[in-house]
């Protein structure tokens, strides 16, 4: 027992100790609503940086700049230290689709959908565009 009475000074004051430690207020956390309009500035923001980067990526842009003396390195820094309204005009004028690259593609697209719905309103009967369907009703 004459232990425990000595060894009582070396637990509760460390005991005691952190007691009060844990006690103490820590900080006041803040609460606030995020607007939806900061989420989605947010989200294109990001949008728009990954475009621009892969755009940096391609192997035509990195040609082009070493031929014009950047490095592909200086350009990424550089591109990394714009600000999100550079990025957003940059990302803007990037060509959207490469593949197409005019109004050929856009034209035969809407052709074939203006086709396909033509043909489905020919089937349904709505319409009597197409001789070779015959309409369900």
């Amino acid at each position: 027992m004459s232990i425990l009475r000595r060894l009582r000074h070396f637990i509760v004051v460390p005991l005691i100790a952190a007691m009060t430690f844990l006690s103490m207020p820590l900080g006041v956390a803040q609460a606030g609503l995020i607007g939806s309009e900061a989420i989605v500035a947010a989200e294109t923001n990001a949008a728009n940086r990954q475009a621009v980067d892969a755009f940096l990526q391609r192997q035509d842009v990195r040609d082009q700049l070493q031929t014009l003396g950047v490095s592909p390195s200086e350009a990424d820094s550089r591109v990394a230290a714009l600000s999100d309204a550079e990025i957003a005009k940059i990302a803007g004028s990037l060509p959207t689709d490469p593949a197409g690259e005019g109004a050929l593609g856009v034209i035969v697209g809407a052709v074939i959908i203006i086709a396909i719905v033509l043909l489905i309103t020919d089937i349904v009967g709505l319409t009597s565009v197409y001789p070779f369907t015959r309409p369900i009703r």
